[in-house]
């Protein structure tokens, strides 16, 4: 039995009140007072806080004491044992992220590795609602390879370039949720649902490399020739031509550029976001 009654808790004066086996209540100046339990491990003399009073009554702060007792009498630290199950704790409600809050730390990383901004936008588009939108509001550990087939296959085959880079991006969602959510939330992911084994179990097969196919090319001694037979004409289509050969501008961006997104003084064409390959 121990020393102390809730008479003498309530009543206690300034100092150090031993109740048993290591269990004390410590009265601040102030007539503060805390629960303290003292033990010894590894030949070290230490300390472990239990509670305030009133929060923390005497009945509770001798449970709290007897289960530290019990780690000590095995040679386990009970403040080390109390911090991980509170770690533990925290992350079993610790809320797991959705898509969205994973691609943003993968658009993020991937945007800073780019100085090309239409680079830094295409990350941002494919990870987005424009593809993703069935996506972003789950949990991520919640998404399955159906889900994810669901996403590709309207743009599989009608547009070849956007899922040659949509799916990679996908995955590597995933890949970067397993590593979160095993070391924040210990949940473990055990496959990637983008996974090309599984997309190919669901009847996908790899993208065509261009939906337009291939045009021939002109050999490039020939192009001295070819460029003055081109100035010789007075057509637009010519003028065209040679502003995309001397420029690398896209063709549709090119046929559809308005004289507002030209700045002759500077030699500058800027063309809008809509008018990228990808445009919405």
């Amino acid at each position: 039995m121990g020393k102390l009654t809730a008479r003498k808790v309530e009543t206690a004066k300034a100092g150090k009140h031993g109740d048993s086996d290591g269990l004390q209540l410590v009265v601040t100046s102030t007539e503060a007072r805390k629960w303290v339990f003292r033990f010894m491990l590894g030949g070290r003399a230490r300390e472990m806080g239990l509670g305030s009073y009133p929060e923390v009554g005497l009945a509770e702060a001798r449970a709290a004491a007897f289960e530290a007792r019990k780690l000590v009498a095995v040679g386990k630290d009970p403040i080390e044992a109390r911090d991980a199950a509170r770690k533990a704790d925290a992350q079993a409600h610790k809320a797991i992220p959705t898509f969205a809050d994973i691609a943003a730390l993968v658009i993020a990383d991937a945007q800073a590795q780019s100085t090309n901004e239409k680079v830094k936008y295409q990350w941002a588009r494919h990870l987005g609602p424009a593809y993703c939108a069935q996506l972003l509001a789950r949990p991520v550990n919640e998404i399955s390879t159906l889900d994810v087939a669901a996403v590709l296959r309207p743009v599989w085959e009608s547009k070849p370039e956007v899922a040659r880079k949509l799916h990679p991006a996908i995955r590597r969602v995933f890949d970067r949720a397993r590593v979160i959510l095993k070391a924040e939330h210990g949940v473990v992911m055990l496959e990637n649902p983008a996974n090309w084994s599984d997309m190919k179990a669901q009847g996908f097969s790899k993208p065509r490399t261009l939906s337009r196919g291939r045009h021939p090319s002109l050999p490039y001694p020939r192009m001295p020739e070819f460029t003055a037979a081109m100035r010789a004409r007075e057509a637009i289509a010519a003028r065209t031509l040679e502003f995309l050969i001397l420029t690398n501008v896209r063709t549709d961006a090119a046929l559809r550029a308005e004289w507002s997104e030209f700045d002759l003084s500077a030699a500058l064409l800027t063309v809008p976001l809509d008018k990228f390959k990808d445009r919405p």
